[in-house]
């Protein structure tokens, strides 16, 4: 899928020094980097097209997909080692939400169906008074907003006024065939095409 830029909101906060799944992905990366034959990797891992391999790889050692577990073995990755870096990923992540003040910059409006922009707020608003601008612009003009956090949270706001708070915690989860990552809101506010 592509992004369409022109339809897509281009504001993005940010949260400071915090990033999702730091030292899962730093695991798993190295484990990854360190595998130097990229076609056995591919083989052991299932695909027989290497471009859509390297694409893919590319996602599953940044966590932006799910992980098939052939892959994880294909570059030796123990699930244990995993557990135990996701469990300090979330030990991140509680400080971040208990500790940080945000100060969003942009709030992603929805325009219409798949068409978005961003607003930004004036410098140094306190997330508490950008909700606030937020609420009264999508009550006056009948349509939906947020504040999105890609990674942390998002703050979505409905034409009611109702004020909704989604995080995005850093956890994986084992299936018989996969490690499930869990979203981040890194495509809200985005317009694909097929």
């Amino acid at each position: 899928m592509r992004e369409i830029p022109f339809f897509s909101a281009n504001g993005i906060n940010t949260i400071g020094e915090y990033e999702r799944f730091r030292h899962t992905k730093a695991y798993v990366k190295q484990k990854s980097a360190a595998c130097l034959d990229r076609h056995d990797v591919m083989r052991k891992a299932g695909y027989v097209h290497f471009e859509k391999f390297t694409q893919h790889r590319k996602e599953f050692d940044n966590l932006n997909r799910n992980i098939p577990l052939k892959y994880l073995d294909a570059v030796a990755a123990d699930r244990d080692t995993i557990g135990f870096c996701s469990e300090l990923d979330m030990q991140e992540f509680l400080y971040t939400k208990d500790t940080i003040d945000l100060y969003p910059e942009y709030a992603t409006v929805r325009i219409y169906f798949c068409i978005h922009q961003s607003i930004a707020f004036p410098p140094g608003t306190p997330e508490k008074d950008a909700v606030e601008i937020v609420r009264d612009y999508t009550h006056e003009n009948r349509i939906r907003a947020c504040i999105n956090y890609v990674g942390l949270k998002t703050i979505a706001v409905e034409p009611d006024g109702r004020v909704n708070e989604i995080w995005y915690p850093p956890t994986v989860r084992f299936t018989k065939f996969w490690m499930m990552v869990h979203g981040d809101g890194r495509n809200i506010g985005k317009a694909y095409l097929r």
